[in-house]
């Protein structure tokens, strides 16, 4: 038991320092030209999603995902998975291959 408090107390704290790397790296607002049309992706939303799902599954175990946001930046796919508490985990997938260029734990 205390090695699963040890895991959950640094997968806490491995969020927690992801999470200020990428919102310090971030700004608030986007370029409009940043955003592509999913028309002319190999890749389409619903599969993007697929793949962020199906790899949270086998990754984190017991996850249950309540809210899918997604949005399409320049080549990728971000999609955000979150649980009730707004725990989540953040994807960039590739529009051209579906491969998973990151993976963030984010609170």
């Amino acid at each position: 038991m205390p090695s699963r408090v040890r895991f959950r107390s640094a997968l806490v704290i491995v969020a927690c320092v992801m999470t200020a790397a990428f919102v310090s790296g971030c700004s608030s607002e986007l370029p409009a030209s940043r955003f592509a049309s999913d028309e002319t992706s190999p890749i389409d939303r619903k599969t993007a999603v697929e793949v962020a799902k199906t790899d949270a599954v086998r990754r984190y175990s017991g996850v249950r995902i309540a809210n899918v946001d997604v949005v399409r930046m320049d080549t990728a796919w971000i999609i955000e998975l979150q649980d009730q508490s707004g725990t989540g985990l953040r994807y960039a997938i590739s529009a051209r291959d579906g491969s998973i260029r990151e993976r963030r734990v984010f609170q």
